[in-house]
Order: structure tokens, then sequence, then C-alpha cells
């Protein structure tokens, strides 16, 4: 799922879509989140929560089958913006 996922993002510099995901906090508190402006090494994402710049999140895209880290690095009211890490093993293995 990692190639697929990847190749999704990649297929232009920015998209302009609305994917709700789910995100992790470190502390394992789950938040409902909706990805917009997604490019190769992060996007937008809106959340109904107080989410902190530097903040490791992992993100559960159900609709592209991928679960990635992402670290938060800025905030504006409930917008962020986040850049990926690695996607997980579990993700990368399927």
């Amino acid at each position: 799922m990692h190639d697929k996922f990847m190749d999704w993002a990649r297929a232009e510099e920015r998209r302009g879509v609305e994917i709700p995901a789910i995100a992790y906090r470190q502390d394992g508190k789950r938040l409902g989140v909706l990805m917009s402006d997604l490019s190769y090494d992060g996007c937008q994402l809106k959340v109904h929560d107080n989410i902190a710049a530097d903040e490791e999140i992992t993100l559960v895209i159900f609709e592209l089958g991928a679960e990635v880290l992402a670290t938060v690095k800025w905030v504006r009211d409930e917008t962020l913006g986040v850049r990926f890490g690695e996607m997980s093993k579990a993700a990368e293995a399927t």
C-alpha cells in the first residue's frame, strides 16, 4: 500500500482533496480529521481539537489504505499543516 499511497499523492504537486481520516496522538487519543491540500510530503488537516506544532501523530487514511506518521508543522485555528514521515510497517507489508 505504500507505493499506492505515494503514487497517488505525487500525481500532482498539490491535490485539492477532502479525505476523512483518523489521527492518533502519541497518548493514544483518537481524532477525526479531514485531509485537504495533499502533496507528496504533507497535507492540511481540519481538526476540532488542540494540537501543537511539532506534535507527532499517526494518520490512518482508510480511503487510500495507508497509515502514515506525520509531524505538525504549523497550526492556524482548526487547520494544521503536517509533513509526512514514514509509512507504518503494517501498511508497507500490504
